[in-house]
Parts: structure tokens; sequence; C-alpha cells
């Protein structure tokens, strides 16, 4: 009798056996073994490999979380930059690969950015009608009620750059349009990067912005700052959590004019945490009413 070959027992037996699926190109057994080792051990990895198998299987998008879970890994090596562009890129979110971009050296970034605007080109000519459907959509947002332009707009990746940079600017000034909504049509267009200035209605009215000179609402340097004060204000670790969930809601709104709408930003925090009331008492309205139109739209 030959020599037992020890099969892999405890947590490392699905990861052995996708890692000998993947290899082998199969990919639906890989996935299935990945997923399971992924849910024993959730590193990164694992989900590299999970999301080499789902990408094989031609389900992209299943892939999009675990990238999600570990984007700052997957920004490490230009091979796990580029596994990322070839996931975005098939499913299409166009809008997610040209925003990841910005991350990269500049030798992978014109490489990676070649990449998506030939799958751009290529699904132009071979789904047209698709594309130019979703646009019109785009286009009538405003008349939308605020959870149906919610869900529109986790559609926009599926434009390609040169639709979207169309599609998006009218948007911007349209009060029709949740000014929550209009500040992530601002921030698409900062991923998509454009150096040419739009128009965009805020709380102080419509201004020209350039999106390239902005850094996204994310990172706004004056929510930020904003944030940090509040957080040293708060004793309570629960309490502190939500509110902070909640001014970063609120300055949100104001993005990407926050300093100009809260010239006293020291004032608004502490009125905000200590939940006074008279600071600024046209913005403060102007926020509850926002925050209310989400609440009884949604």
């Amino acid at each position: 009798m030959g020599n037992v070959v020890p099969f892999p027992g405890g947590e490392d037996r699905h990861l052995v056996v996708g890692q000998q699926a993947l290899a082998a190109k199969d990919y639906a057994s890989a996935a299935a073994h990945l997923d399971k080792a992924y849910a024993e051990q959730p590193t990164f990895e694992t989900a590299r490999l999970l999301v080499q198998a789902l990408d094989g299987l031609q389900a992209a998008n299943d892939a999009l979380p675990y990238i999600g879970r570990h984007i700052e890994s997957f920004l490490k090596t230009t091979a796990d930059q580029q596994l990322m562009i070839d996931t975005l890129v098939a499913v299409p979110d166009y809008r997610s690969a040209w925003a990841i971009t910005h991350y990269f050296e500049q030798a992978m970034q014109q490489q990676a950015q070649t990449q998506i605007a030939a799958a751009e080109t290529k699904d132009l000519q071979r789904h047209a009608d698709v594309i130019d459907d979703l646009r019109k959509r785009v286009a009538h947002l405003g008349g939308l009620a605020f959870h149906e332009q919610e869900a529109l707009l986790s559609e926009l990746g599926r434009l390609p750059k040169s639709v979207a940079l169309q599609a998006i600017p009218p948007l911007l000034v349209d009060v029709d349009v949740h000014a929550a909504i209009r500040v992530s049509l601002l921030d698409a267009l900062t991923a998509f990067s454009t150096d040419q200035p739009v128009d965009f209605r805020s709380y102080i009215g419509v201004k020209s912005v350039v999106p390239d000179a902005l850094t996204g609402v994310m990172n706004d340097q004056t929510i930020t700052q904003m944030v940090q004060q509040a957080s040293t204000l708060i004793t309570d670790a629960d309490e502190r959590e939500a509110t902070l969930e909640m001014l970063r809601l609120e300055l949100g709104f104001l993005y990407p004019f926050v300093a100009e709408s809260i010239p006293d930003q020291t004032a608004f925090v502490e009125g905000f945490v200590h939940h006074e009331h008279g600071v600024d008492p046209e913005l403060e309205d102007w926020l509850e009413n926002q925050i209310a139109a989400l609440i009884n739209q949604a």
C-alpha cells in the first residue's frame, strides 16, 4: 500500500482545496471553498484568492465587498492594484476604477487608466443602447423621490467617463436633486477626474468649482477638523460614535463649502454636541430640512 496523503484539516482545509482548484482553473470549486475559508478566517490573503476565483467565474460584482473590506491592502502592490482594476472593469464600475487610480504610482496609474479607457470604448461600441438608457434615466434624476435618486446613484459607475462628464453637471444645480445626492454627484466627478469647472448649487448658492481641485467629501479638511473637535467634547463612547456620525452627515450637506457656510466652526461644533440652539438659525433650519427630507423620502 502506498503512503497515505493526509487531507488538510480544520480551518486550513478549505483554503488548501480552494488554492488547488484555483490553480486548476476550477473557479466554481475554488470560489466555494475559498468563501468557506474566508468565513472561518477573513484575512486579506484569502480575500485576494477569492476575488481571483470570482473573477474567473465571471462574478466580479460578487468580488466587490472583499475588495472594499481590504482596500488598503489591495493598494500595496501593483499586482493587487491590477487585480482591482480587472475586477472593476469586469463589473463594470468605471467610477470606482478611475477613483482608485488616483492612489497608484504614475506608471501603474497610466497603465490602469489606459486599460479603463479601452474597456469603456469597447463597452460603448457593444452596449450603446444600455448605456444611453442609463444616461437618460440619470438626466431625469430630479423627477425621482430621494430613495429612487439614491438607487439610481448606485448605477452611476456603469457610465463610461465621457458619458458621465456630460450627464452629471446639469444635475449639480438642479434644485429637485437632493443636496446629499448633489454632493455624491460632485464626488463622482472628482473620481472620474476632470479639470473643467462646473457650477454647483450649495447652501451658499451656485458657485463654480473644479472637481480635480477638490479632495472629496470623505477627505474634506474642514469636516475632519470639526469632527475631531467634537470627539474631544464627548466622553461617552456610544454617544460619541452616534453624534460624530450625525455631524459628518450634516456637514456633508455643506461640502465643498463647509468653511464658508460655517464661519464660526468652534461655536457650531460646541452647539451641536451640547444640543444648543441659536447658532446660525438659518443654517440650522436648512440642515434640519435636509435631514427631514431624507427621513420622509427614504
